[in-house]
């Protein structure tokens, strides 16, 4: 779909189009179409972001909290999905999938919400060593870092769900 199509949409054609940006977050995506038309992607990726970090910090805390553990199960079908196979997620060893379930589970205990990342890009390798690192804040420190990493998700995912043409 071009940009152009996605600005001429009704909020709710809107909000079913776009709604694979963000699985867990679908509450922003009216607040996205009242915000329309989009003079490109890059001002749309901006719009997504200034939304969520001008969000409720219980919606907020809602979102990050939905976000699906890494490396443990099976992801959302969907950019999700393609996502975490492109990482190897799909792939993992049982001793892996053991390290992902432990890591995330000392994060999640730790921070009070899931740990997010933009896996584009990433190996398990890198995703582990993030994990480690990123355990070591504190949930304070780690609040914004998770909460921008899901916004760079969505903004990744705006490139892959429409076209500036």
């Amino acid at each position: 779909m071009t940009l152009m199509e996605l600005n001429q949409l009704s909020e709710s054609q809107f909000v079913e189009a776009c709604a694979p940006l963000l699985e867990h977050c679908e509450w922003v995506l009216p607040k996205l179409a009242a915000v329309r038309p989009f003079a490109s992607l890059a001002v749309m990726q901006e719009r997504l972001a200034q939304l969520i970090q001008a969000a409720p910090l219980e919606q907020q805390h809602e979102a990050l909290c939905q976000h699906p553990k890494l490396g443990v199960g099976r992801a959302q079908p969907g950019f999700s999905q393609s996502e975490q196979k492109g990482a190897g997620l799909s792939q993992l060893t049982e001793p892996e999938m053991a390290l992902f379930a432990e890591l995330n589970e000392r994060y999640e205990s730790k921070m009070g919400f899931p740990f997010v990342v933009a896996v584009a890009g990433m190996t398990k390798e890198t995703i582990l060593e993030q994990m480690r690192s990123r355990s070591e804040a504190t949930p304070e420190q780690e609040w914004p870092v998770a909460l921008a990493e899901l916004i760079k998700i969505a903004q990744l995912r705006v490139c892959k769900l429409v076209s500036d043409a």
